[in-house]
């Protein structure tokens, strides 16, 4: 009664004497209270000498977790279960011990062993309600809270955990109503307060958060949820050394939770502090088995959430690639999102930006300056300019509106608006252009997310070179893209992703053109005396392509996560050409079409926690169509219309494509990974399939559209010391494109411009690519030998050395035996990353590559040569104001690069 009414003088007073005289009863109870004053060390010498007693030792165990002495609790809760195995008690003192350790099975069955015998027991459907909250298993979790709601209506803390879910959900009106039943009816319910100060952060009310916050930090100070978003409160607020504090308080009281070393490691990046980050970012990545839930912590449009993202940040990008592997997941955006950095080439890159954006399409509406740390409304603008010279001076304005906003559902916006103009350099060509970009993202309910791109670029430009093939010309280049798509929870480890795209590539070109060797002939043949300069009559290629892909991905067990999709799309690639010379017409026109439908299912199979096992199985058929038609009309009544010459090349392919991998981790901070992979490149811009086989990604830049790679690979990956990271691996790959009989006068439509919608603050982005063009060639081989060190040598100072030894070798009939275009033999690059002052960054970098060529015959020699590079980045302490200069190609020998000249570029950007 006195505890009842508040009285908790008059209860200590009734209690401690008898507590005192052994009455085992009066000691739970009085340990009870001593728990709930903060007094401990108290409850623990109170309960020791009753742990024979069931409910004396269930508590005593909760009281050493709440002293963060997880392993006595463990031996407390082994003695008295051998004497009392079916207790009760003790099972829910089990079930939450393991939900302390992070093991959501365990503690599952415990509190399920529990309603097997009494179905009607509060404190079990409340602990498989909490797990699911935690897990941000919304559907379930409403169920099993409401369970133990119904059983008890006065639970402490059920109605607080339940109203904290629909703030994880984004039921914000659903929430609040909770919120205001569960503290009506316990004022000091600080579950409740914390789960309030969510809402209101998620609100965009960081003040009222943290008063939230301190109320429940003062009723219960150790609890880790209140202290870690406590953190997030103080950041948002500006006051980043609280924040900091609040962040390692929540580490300690929750020692297995790898969310406050990752939000350590995001305001440390934030102030390019990035040894510090480096650091919280290896413990985050040691917790991560232990995760509850990552939906949570904001995504960015660059996944910087990830563990990874400081090692890249700090050039450390091996060791990234790892982390970003080891840490990866299919249901979380910021894998995906971090994971299109570490890819160079379009097809991989494209891929897992769309998983990105379907998994969470309110990434666009992030923070432009500081991280938030978790999802809160805001608007944002950033204006730049930008000058490049690369053979053409180029000139960029730029401008980008995007955010974020509850107030009717979860909703974000990005438009992004560039005009350009490029003027003549060594080259003969100017060109002025603009491009807009909208991401539309929004998710009417926790389950479905809805996501929309579109895409309009428009570039005019001018040829004038009297000397060349197109003496006087203009040209006109008309792209457009939109894809739309959805995701859907079905559960937190089962999702559905659908996306459709169509896109057009259109260039039209007006003016002269010159041919002399043509027109010489002409002129033997008919007697003529005809100029070498004609007319472009018409000048027209296109690139139409449309795909469409489903996926579904779900966890038939902890250990088994099973993958399949559907996916289906097409190029058609018409080109037509009419020149005229005197009497004399040329028309060339040719229809290319490319389509292909996938079935296919991935299995990934985790046996222990340091083995992965992944096999993948596609069934595609692909068709490919090729129609040319050359065409000549002497006009002069002598062969007039002699007819088309008619090639026609068609294939037609059935095939099985399978994928095989493991990575394992024979101790820890070492990993094996082995992968075999055949894949056919199909006619999408993208796939929802994975392009990773155990953390081995597909090669995209060497296959094209239609082509397939035949690639076995075994790397090995250490991670030395908190300091040092090695990687190795031996690679061959055997690559078959589809042959283009008469050349390649089209390009595939490749989608660059989905990169637009991240809201990048440098000019680069961070994938290492050694290669400096895309290679074209019918068939090879490649075999390649690479080491890698990656070093923190101190927390202002990285340094990285990489070196590639490639053979490779033409395997189709036309060009037996030549070299791979662009492959030099040997290939060594050297980086460091300094961080001189604060806020300021420096990366110079310096590569040597051997001879190689240009082209598939090998007649355009590169000299081997040295190449270095310098990359400076400094931002305010606001981080409104930044700037970027680039000095790229400096090298001795200007035969050793396609580009002469050396590349120079500058950004300036303002973000308000």
């Amino acid at each position: 009664d006195a505890i009842e009414a508040g009285r908790y003088g008059d209860a200590l007073g009734i209690l401690e004497p008898r507590a005192k005289q052994g009455d085992v009863s009066a000691a739970v109870l009085l340990a009870d209270m001593y728990l709930f004053l903060g007094r401990v060390p108290d409850a623990i010498a109170l309960l020791k000498p009753h742990a024979a007693t069931p409910s004396a030792a269930a508590l005593l165990a909760r009281a050493y977790i709440i002293d963060d002495q997880a392993g006595m609790a463990g031996q407390v809760l082994a003695a008295a279960r051998a004497q009392h195995p079916q207790d009760v008690e003790l099972i829910l003192a089990e079930g939450d011990l393991a939900r302390f350790n992070g093991d959501a099975v365990k503690a599952r069955a415990a509190f399920d062993r529990v309603l097997a015998s009494e179905p009607k027991n509060a404190e079990a459907w409340f602990g498989v309600g909490r797990i699911q909250s935690e897990r941000e298993d919304v559907r379930q979790g409403r169920k099993d809270l409401g369970r133990a709601i119904a059983l008890n209506p006065a639970g402490a803390g059920y109605r607080g955990e339940l109203a904290t879910l629909e703030s994880f959900a984004n039921e914000f009106d659903a929430a609040e109503k909770e919120f205001k039943e569960a503290l009506a009816q316990q004022p000091d319910d600080y579950v409740a307060l914390t789960g309030l100060g969510i809402l209101q952060l998620k609100r965009g009310n960081p003040d009222a958060a943290l008063e939230s916050f301190l109320k429940a930090g003062v009723l219960e100070p150790r609890y880790a949820r209140g202290a870690l978003y406590t953190g997030v409160a103080y950041y948002q607020l500006g006051n980043h050394v609280r924040a900091e504090e609040m962040f390692r308080r929540a580490a300690e009281f929750d020692p297995k939770d790898p969310l406050p070393h990752m939000m350590l490691s995001l305001v440390a990046a934030d102030r390019m502090e990035l040894g510090q980050a480096v650091d919280s970012a290896r413990r985050a990545s040691e917790l991560m088995p232990y995760l509850k839930s990552l939906n949570q912590l904001l995504n960015n449009q660059k996944g910087n959430a990830n563990v990874g993202a400081s090692l890249a940040q700090f050039g450390l990008e091996e060791w990234a690639q790892a982390y970003a592997y080891n840490a990866a997941t299919p249901y979380w955006a910021g894998s995906h999102l971090f994971l299109a950095d570490r890819y160079s080439g379009s097809f991989n890159k494209n891929s897992e930006l769309f998983k990105g954006f379907l998994a969470d399409p309110t990434v666009f509406g992030a923070s432009n300056r500081f991280n938030s740390l978790v999802a809160s409304p805001g608007h944002y603008a950033t204006v730049g300019g930008r000058l490049v010279d690369q053979d053409l001076h180029e000139n960029n304005a730029s401008a980008v509106l995007n955010g974020y906003s509850v107030s009717a559902l979860p909703f974000a916006y990005y438009l992004s608006a560039d005009r350009f103009r490029a003027s003549p350099a060594e080259t003969a060509l100017g060109a002025t252009g603009d491009n807009l970009a909208v991401g539309l993202g929004a998710k009417p309910s926790h389950e479905l997310g809805l996501f929309l791109f579109n895409n309009t670029a428009l570039i005019d430009s001018h040829i004038n070179n009297p000397s060349a093939s197109l003496p006087d010309d203009s040209l006109r280049y008309d792209s457009r893209r939109l894809d739309v798509g959805a995701n859907y929870k079905f559960s937190p480890t089962s999702q559905a992703w659908f996306k459709v795209g169509q896109g057009e590539d259109n260039i039209q070109l007006d003016g002269g053109v010159s041919d002399a060797n043509f027109v010489n002939t002409i002129n033997t043949i008919f007697g003529g005396n005809i100029g070498t300069t004609g007319k472009i009559n018409s000048y027209n290629t296109k690139t139409d392509q449309h795909d469409w892909q489903l996926r579904h991905t779900f966890d038939v067990t902890p250990a088994y996560q099973l993958n399949w999709g559907l996916e289906y799309g097409y190029q058609d690639k018409p080109y037509y050409n009419e020149n005229s010379f005197g009497t004399f017409r040329t028309a060339l026109r040719r229809d290319t079409r490319h389509e292909s439908r996938e079935a296919y299912v991935s299995n990934r199979y985790k046996p222990t926690d340091s083995l992965l096992l992944q096999g993948d199985l596609s069934y595609l058929r692909l068709s490919k169509r090729f129609e040319s038609r050359d065409y000549l009309d002497t006009g002069i009544g002598i062969l007039t219309n002699p007819g088309s010459v008619v090639t026609r090349d068609d294939h037609d392919i059935d095939e099985w494509n399978p994928r095989l991998g493991l990575a394992w981790n024979p101790v820890a901070g070492q990993t094996l990974r082995v992968a075999a992979q055949k894949w056919r490149r199909p006619a999408g811009v993208n796939t929802l399939e994975a392009v990773d086989t155990a953390g081995v990604p597909l090669d995209d830049r060497l296959v094209a559209l239609g082509g397939q790679l035949k690639r076995f690979r075994i790397q090995y990956e250490w991670e030395a010391s908190a300091r040092t990271f090695v990687q190795g691996f031996l690679d061959h790959k055997d690559v078959h494109n589809l042959p283009d009989p008469k050349g390649t006068l089209v390009a595939d439509f490749s989608l660059e411009d989905l990169e637009r919608l991240r809201n990048r603050n440098r000019l680069s982005t961070q994938a290492l690519d050694f290669w400096e063009a895309t290679p074209e060639f019918s068939a090879a081989t490649v075999d390649t030998a690479s080491f890698a060190v990656n070093r923190v040598l101190n927390p202002r100072l990285s340094g990285s050395l990489r070196y590639m030894y490639n053979r490779g070798h033409n395997t189709d009939s036309a060009f037996q035996g030549n070299d791979v275009p662009w492959l030099p033999r040997h290939l060594l690059n050297i980086g460091a990353n300094w961080l001189p002052a604060a806020r300021w960054q420096l990366g110079p970098s310096l590569t040597y590559r051997s001879r190689r060529y240009t082209d598939e015959a090998n007649t355009q020699l590169l000299n081997a040569g040295w190449n270095l590079g310098l990359r400076s980045y400094w931002e305010s302490s606001n981080k409104r104001v930044s700037v970027e200069g680039i000095a790229e190609n400096l090298h001795a020998d200007k035969a050793s690069s396609a580009t002469h000249a050396p590349i120079l570029a500058v950004q300036l950007l303002y973000r308000f």
